[in-house]
């Protein structure tokens, strides 16, 4: 009953805009909508500066749908818009992205842990962790 009265609180409080936004990724700020702490599933809106990537290539637990609001996102030679719909299998490495001029407002849903477990064990092994951290 607990986690009910929580997840509830959390849905108000988004219903009425009062999620905060946190940093946690250097520059960016990401706000979680929803999550699961069973699975590890949860909605984000992730608000990222011009030029800021600060997953680079990585991959997550769950498929991923994302949907740009607002501004561009340069991914793989294209210029992603408002509208633009992305979608990435579980586990499957996708990245880097880097917001264009103004940067870039996107929803993004993850159906499952938010990192693969793969991702994680390289980040905590060294190498990768420092250039994740912004």
């Amino acid at each position: 009953e607990e986690l009910q009265w929580v997840n509830d609180l959390a849905f108000f409080r988004s219903f009425m805009g009062r999620v905060p936004w946190m940093s946690r990724f250097g520059s960016g700020k990401i706000k979680a909508l929803s999550f699961d702490e069973e699975s590890g599933a949860g909605a984000y809106l992730l608000d990222q500066p011009e030029g800021y990537d600060p997953f680079q290539a990585h991959a997550h637990g769950g498929n991923e749908y994302s949907f740009i609001l607002e501004g561009e996102l340069h991914h793989d030679g294209r210029v992603l818009t408002p509208g633009c719909y992305l979608y990435f299998p579980k586990e499957v490495e996708h990245g880097p992205f880097v917001p264009g001029k103004g940067g870039c407002v996107l929803y993004t849903v993850i159906d499952g842990a938010f990192f693969s477990k793969q991702f994680i064990e390289e980040l905590m092994a060294g190498g990768r962790a420092a250039r994740h951290r912004a």
